[in-house]
């Protein structure tokens, strides 16, 4: 049951548009509970290394310039349960905008 409950609490309504979920995200980051929290920077991390890539195109480079700024916001409503993921999102978002 802990783990469907932290999947539930971390999961996007899909029937919302991208845009009213990444906004409630914002909005909802800094209710989640400590463990939900963890998850979601992990989640960042994971999906900003996902994009970072040799040589972007344009396209690539816009995509993550937006999912940087957007995570950071999310991010900034998690932050403070675990010093090492707060650290590592930094030099993840920090690596992200230097290939930019």
């Amino acid at each position: 049951m802990r783990v469907a409950a932290l999947v539930a609490e971390v999961s996007d309504d899909m029937g919302l548009s991208k845009d009213e979920r990444r906004r409630l995200q914002v909005v909802a980051a800094p209710h989640k509970s400590p463990d939900a929290k963890l998850i979601k920077i992990a989640d960042k991390i994971s999906n900003v290394r996902g994009r970072i890539v040799s040589e972007p195109s344009e396209s690539e480079r816009a995509d993550l310039v937006e999912y940087v700024d957007w995570a950071e916001q999310v991010v900034s409503g998690c932050r403070g349960g675990n010093v090492w993921l707060d650290r590592t999102f930094d030099e993840t978002a920090a690596k992200a905008r230097s290939i930019l």
